[in-house]
Parts: structure tokens; C-alpha cells; sequence
């Protein structure tokens, strides 16, 4: 199969791959991951290795207790060789740079009914198509996220489902499955398409039966996942439950609210920037999968999912890692959309004119949405500031602080400290309560450093009273400010007072 992508392919895959890269580094090397994701994923990756199997301290309980995924100990002999955050973002960044070759290879297997050299520049486009597009960059460049695998996984599985390799094609459900629990909802969504609409797919005769068996799978797997995190949790509660609290508590509470609250349902479900969204997911494929919207089956689900959430959408999918189960569809839905409208442009005498118009008009969209809605405008505006960061104090706290110390940072020097057991966010902190919760945050009893970010501090309102009372608390003294940190620590031989409420070792 591999051996039908041409070496221009391979060359298109390694400079997105370089580029994709070095502007990484530049955003490690200068301190511009600005959220918590890296950092966490690095400490849940190198406690892991150590033997403490998902294992965090951005929480006081398990990892799994937010998502389940199970596909990290697969990638862990690879974190194991070099133990460094950088290492999650290489791997990344490949994983998603080699979904171009699926790309192709769908692209081809989908445009049969075209002519040959149609078919081979259908296949680069869309390879152009997925390697620029806004969406790709944003998973690559927002920090690490597990989700950001199932971008390359989802077209591999349906190039093998729709070539008939059975045998990968179950590897990769399985793979899927094990990336993060919610991506059942999309698998699932997979199986009703074929259950529908297998009747009319080429291969085999049974896709209706075998839909049906990934979606019964699917939906098992969603459920005993979604147990077993309630199980671990402090409360035995759903974690992002929050999000959905505009309708109650719990699954039941959120049925019983859509089915006798429909109008506010729907005035939820498409307000806040919501419509803007989805505007732009369309048209960022030139509404191409609009042509075959059975393909757009697989979303149902994970649009449902993300659209009850009552806040903007648009950072989200434009910039962090949200897209990745949305993408993929997208992309195979375009493809099954542009060969339609080739298939009866093929019926007119300036076919070879108007394939070249839509060519180009798609490219055009692709750099238009790039340059105004992808993470590239924000990325220069990094790369123009870049001296204006104070890197020399950041980096001497990183040498003052030991391996051992347990500190509290903001998220600029997160992914830098969390190859250690214990690191706690400075968020909760200032904000006053747990993760995704209204109970009140209980600090660590023991910390050696305080490093806050001033940006961060001045968002929360109440934040300099709860850091004063830390300070306290702790008998920490302050022993750098500049305008972008406030970096405090523990004096030697100094005991903290007892936190109220605090678990002692947490």
C-alpha cells in the first residue's frame, strides 16, 4: 500500500514534518505554551514510566479519572528512550504529518470512477489540502494531546474498511478505541453508517452486520469507560459533567432536559459563536462534504457532543486540539463530494477548465482560512515578541529549582517542571475551586516554590488574597518579581503552618 505513494508525497510529509517542528521548539524554547496540557500529559508520561501508572498531581486522583486513555502505555517505550516534553510533541507532530499518506491513498481509492491523471491530481490536492489546512496546524501546534491520534487513525481505518483488509481494519477500531473513551461516540456513528447505508458499499455484502457489530462495541465500551471514571472520582461524578450543567446533573437529568425543553435545547446548542463554527468547518472544505453528507453520519454524535457546551467554540477547534475527531470526516466527506462534482463535470467539453477552477477556488479557501482563523496569526504575533519575553529569569528558576522540590507554577513553566511527582497549577489556586468544579480548592500542605505568572494572577478576581494566604501559610518568601513573574520560595529549614483542610504529602 505504501509503495503506491509517490516520492513528492514523502517529500510534502517531511517539510511539513521539519516545519512543524522547529515551531514547536520555538514555542517551548521561549516559553509559549501557555496552557496546562503539555505539562500534564509529560508528568502522567514520566510518572507512568517510573512505575506510577497514571498517575498526576494536577488533580489529587488518578489521570483516568479524566479521560481513559489506555493508547498512552503504548507510546510509552517511545517517551521512555528521552523522558522530555519535546518528546510528545516529535511524536505528534509525526503522527499527524503521516496522515497525509492515507490522505492520498483514500483520495485514489475513492476516485475511481476518474480517469487516471484525475485521479492522481485529486490525490496530491487533497494531500496539499490536509497538510495546510488550519485545522491540522492547530492540533499541531496546541501543546500534546492524546485525541490529535485519531486524526491519522480515523483515515486509515476507513482506507482499510473500504479496501476490504479486515484484519487492520479491527486493529485500528481496537487502537481508536483505546486513544480516549469519548471516541466511541464517533466510532459508533461509523457503525450507523454502514448500518444505513451499507447496502450500496462496494467489497462486501455484510456491512450492515459488521456495522452493527462496531456499534454495539462501541457504545459497550463508551458505557463501561464512562463507569469506571465516575468510579475513580472523588464524588463518583462525571469530570466534564460541568459543561453541561446549563441542563442538570448526569446523562438522565441532560435526556429529560433536551426532550421537554427542546426551543432552549436548541437556542444552547447553536448560540454563543456556535453557527460561526460551523460556517467556518464547511467552508474551510469549500462545503465540499455538503455533496455527500452521509458521510458527515460519524459527527452526529461528537456534534452533539460539543455543541451542548454553553461557552465559544471557536479557540477550540481553531486553535487546540478539538478538530481531531472532526477533521478526519470532513476530509473523507470532501472526498466523496469533489468526486461527485468531477464525476459530472466529466460530462462537459471544458472539463479540464473547470477541474482547474475548483482546484484553485479550494486551495484559495485553504490559504484564506489559514491566514485570518488558523493558529499561524497568533503564532507570528509570538515570533515578533519573542525578545520581549524575559527567558534569562525564567530559565535561571529552572536551575534554582531541584528535581525534588515540589512546586506550584503557572502554566508558562509547566511543561519545563513536570518531569517530577509533585507540580500543582497555580489556576486552581487563583480561581478559588477544583478542576471543572464549584467545591473550593484545597492547597498542597507542602510546597519549596510559588512561581505566578502576573498575566494569570490578574484575571481571578480574589486571586491576591488566596496567594497571600498561601504565602502565609506556607512561609514563603518572595525572591524575584518582574513584570511577567512572581517567583517565591521556601527558606531553608522552614516548616509550613498547617493549611486547613490539607492532606499531608498531597
Amino acid at each position: 500500500m505504501l509503495l503506491n505513494v509517490p516520492k513528492r508525497v514523502w517529500r510534502l510529509v517531511i517539510v511539513f514534518f521539519v516545519f512543524s517542528i522547529v515551531a514547536c521548539w520555538f514555542q517551548y524554547h521561549f516559553f509559549f505554551y501557555n496552557q496546562y496540557d503539555l505539562g500534564i500529559y509529560n508528568q502522567v508520561f514520566w510518572n507512568s514510566v517510573h512505575g506510577r501508572w497514571f498517575q498526576y498531581s494536577f488533580n489529587p486522583y488518578s489521570y483516568l479519572v479524566d479521560h481513559r486513555e489506555w493508547g498512552v502505555l503504548l507510546l510509552l517505550p517511545v517517551y521512555a528512550l528521552v523522558q522530555h516534553p519535546m518528546t510528545l510533541l516529535v511524536l505528534q507532530t509525526a503522527v499527524i504529518a503521516t496522515g497525509a499518506i492515507p490522505t492520498y491513498l483514500l483520495a485514489r481509492q475513492i476516485a475511481q470512477g476518474l480517469s487516471v491523471r484525475g485521479r492522481d491530481r485529486l490525490a496530491l490536492v487533497s494531500v496539499v489540502v490536509y497538510l495546510l489546512h488550519p485545522l491540522t496546524h492547530a492540533v499541531v501546534l496546541f501543546e500534546f494531546h492524546a485525541l490529535s491520534f485519531v486524526l491519522p487513525l480515523t483515515l486509515w481505518w476507513w482506507l482499510c474498511m473500504i479496501s476490504g483488509q479486515r484484519l487492520r481494519t479491527i486493529v485500528i477500531f481496537i487502537l481508536l478505541l483505546l486513544v480516549r473513551d469519548d471516541v466511541a461516540v464517533m466510532t459508533s456513528g461509523v457503525g450507523l453508517l454502514l448500518l444505513v447505508f451499507g447496502q450500496g458499499m462496494q467489497n462486501n455484502k455484510r456491512w450492515r452486520w459488521i456495522g452493527f457489530g462496531i456499534m454495539a462495541v462501541s457504545v459497550l465500551w463508551f458505557i463501561i469507560m464512562a463507569r469506571f471514571g465516575a468510579a475513580l472520582a472523588p464524588k463518583q461524578a462525571l469530570k466534564f459533567g460541568a459543561f453541561y450543567s446549563w441542563m442538570g446533573n448526569g446523562p438522565w437529568e441532560y435526556g429529560r432536559f433536551m426532550f421537554s425543553h427542546p426551543i432552549q435545547t436548541l437556542h444552547g446548542a447553536f448560540g454563543e459563536d456556535h453557527v460561526l463554527v460551523l460556517v467556518l468547518l464547511f467552508s474551510s472544505c469549500a462545503f465540499l462534504p455538503l455533496l455527500r453528507p452521509r458521510y458527515l453520519l460519524p459527527l452526529a454524535g461528537p456534534a452533539v457532543e460539543y455543541l451542548l457546551i454553553d461557552r465559544s467554540l471557536f479557540d477550540a477547534f481553531f486553535h487546540a486540539h478539538y478538530s481531531a475527531i472532526i477533521f478526519p470526516w470532513l476530509m473523507i466527506a470532501s472526498l466523496y463530494g469533489v468526486t461527485k462534482l468531477f464525476t459530472w463535470l466529466d460530462t462537459k467539453a471544458d472539463y479540464i477548465y473547470l477541474y482547474s477552477m475548483c482546484r484553485m477556488g479550494l486551495l484559495a479557501i485553504i490559504l484564506v482560512q489559514v491566514t485570518l482563523f488558523g493558529p499561524w496569526y497568533r503564532f507570528g504575533v509570538l515570533f515578533m515578541h519573542r525578545h520581549d519575553r524575559d527567558r534569562a529569569t525564567m530559565v535561571s528558576v529552572l536551575q534554582d529549582i531541584a528535581p525534588d522540590d515540589a512546586v506550584m507554577v503557572s502554566p508558562v513553566l509547566y511543561p519545563q517542571l513536570s518531569n517530577r511527582e509533585r507540580i500543582y497549577p497555580t489556576i486552581h489556586l487563583l480561581h478559588g475551586t477544583q478542576h471543572y468544579s464549584n467545591e473550593p480548592y484545597i492547597p498542597p500542605a507542602y510546597i519549596d516554590w510559588l512561581v505566578v505568572d502576573q498575566q494569570e494572577l490578574s484575571r481571578f478576581p480574589g486571586a491576591q488574597q488566596r496567594l497571600a494566604q498561601l504565602i502565609t501559610a506556607q512561609d514563603l518568601i518572595l525572591e524575584q518579581a518582574t513584570p511577567e513573574l512572581l517567583v517565591y520560595h521556601r527558606p531553608f529549614g522552614s516548616a509550613p503552618r498547617l493549611v486547613h483542610g490539607a492532606e499531608p504529602g498531597k
